[in-house]
């Protein structure tokens, strides 16, 4: 049940940044008491994208820690005999190979 928390997750995190990347471009191109509103979101926005961000990150780190090959990516990265710490520092790894991936790719 985890693993498909983790995912609705990051799919409501995908919601948010829809919504982040529209409402307050709609807020500058409009005028009135309503204009401020919508640009005002941007912020809270953000804010829930880290939360929701964190929270599947979490549930990632759940699965690793409780071994549960059904996520596929746990089967390929773990095993049965890893302790909870290299377990918890594979979810680490996973993180730092994804910004140097983006570091690279925009350089």
């Amino acid at each position: 049940m985890i693993p498909e928390i983790g995912h609705f997750l990051l799919v409501a995190v995908w919601v948010v940044v829809l919504c982040q990347g529209i409402l307050p471009l709609m807020g500058a191109s409009r005028s009135g008491s309503g204009a401020f509103a919508l640009m005002s979101l941007a912020k809270t926005l953000a804010y829930l994208q880290l939360a929701l961000i964190s929270l599947a990150l979490a549930a990632l780190i759940v699965s690793f820690l409780k071994n549960d090959f059904t996520v596929a990516y746990v089967a390929n990265h773990s095993d049965v005999y890893s302790t909870w710490f290299l377990s918890f520092f594979n979810c680490k790894e996973i993180v730092f190979h994804s910004y140097s991936w983006w570091w690279k790719y925009f350089q």
